[in-house]
């Protein structure tokens, strides 16, 4: 893996060639009777923010001695990528205990939001949900696969989710091919959040924050690395796991002193994806 970039700019802006990427650009209303999903759905509030909860999937927020937990115990925790109260779905019934993969991806869907920049801390074994019997049954995130299987790519419990991941993309109801299924709701979910260095697999194991050392010099993309000033720029470090972009790694073909690959990952950390260059490297 691409474990250092260092950066530099030219003074005088200067238009892109032809060989090198340009850079460019939860809950509902109140709580209240109604058909799902928009029923029963607790919005976010105070606590939910001050907790650092990014979507609350219709559930009240509430502090633990490590984390927080959602819940709702009179239709279910939902979540859908109109909001939660729009287009929202239950999850799966099946696999969703403590430890579970379902129930860490919904932790960090809970925490970070859908498709997160990044994911500074990694959910734990500790995260559990619990499923709510008795109230009706609804469609459902498809969850109903081993960890480690191959389908990564429809099923919520099958890999830990990476940064820039849509949740929106997994299958509904109990195959990859989606179909009606319904399962019992979710009635809440217990996170709990570690270093992202010692419990995650890549690419989110040291996956290090951008932070104001990082916007202090410009960078829009730290690309999981550390950012360190240098006599005429910047350059971004990651001895532990490497520097990273959307869940891959760069080329380690062709990306020493002057070459346009490096150029082009300094564009990307300076500018972000698809941002205005307005200096070339």
């Amino acid at each position: 893996v691409l474990d250092k970039v260092q950066c530099y700019f030219e003074t005088t802006p200067a238009l892109p060639s032809g060989n090198m990427v340009v850079a460019g650009g939860g809950g509902g209303g109140a709580y209240a009777a109604g058909a799902w999903p928009g029923g029963w759905c607790h919005p976010p509030d105070a606590v939910c923010k001050s907790l650092g909860i990014k979507d609350n999937m219709c559930g009240t927020c509430t502090k633990t001695a490590t984390g927080f937990k959602l819940e709702n115990t009179k239709a279910g925790l939902r979540w859908g990528a109109a909001g939660a109260a729009v287009d929202g779905k239950s999850f799966d019934d099946n696999y969703i205990g403590k430890g579970s993969m379902q129930a860490r991806n919904i932790c960090i869907l809970a925490k970070y939001g859908n498709k997160p920049a990044a994911l500074p801390e990694s959910p734990t074994s500790n995260c559990a949900g619990s499923t709510k019997y008795g109230i009706p049954a609804q469609a459902h995130w498809y969850g109903n696969c081993r960890t480690g299987s191959k389908e990564t790519a429809c099923c919520s419990n099958a890999a830990m989710m990476v940064p820039g991941q849509d949740f929106g993309k997994f299958a509904v109801g109990n195959s990859c091919k989606s179909d009606k299924d319904t399962d019992s709701v979710l009635g809440s979910i217990s996170c709990e959040f570690g270093s992202a260095s010692l419990t995650a697999p890549w690419p989110v194991k040291a996956c290090y924050p951008l932070d104001k050392s990082c916007t202090d010099l410009g960078v829009k993309d730290n690309l999981c690395g550390k950012c360190e000033k240098t006599a005429a720029g910047y350059r971004l470090v990651n001895h532990e796991a490497g520097l990273r972009f959307a869940g891959a790694s760069f080329d380690d073909n062709n990306v020493g002193k002057g070459t346009v690959q490096a150029r082009n990952i300094c564009i990307l950390s300076r500018y972000g994806n698809k941002g205005q260059v307005t200096r070339q490297p």
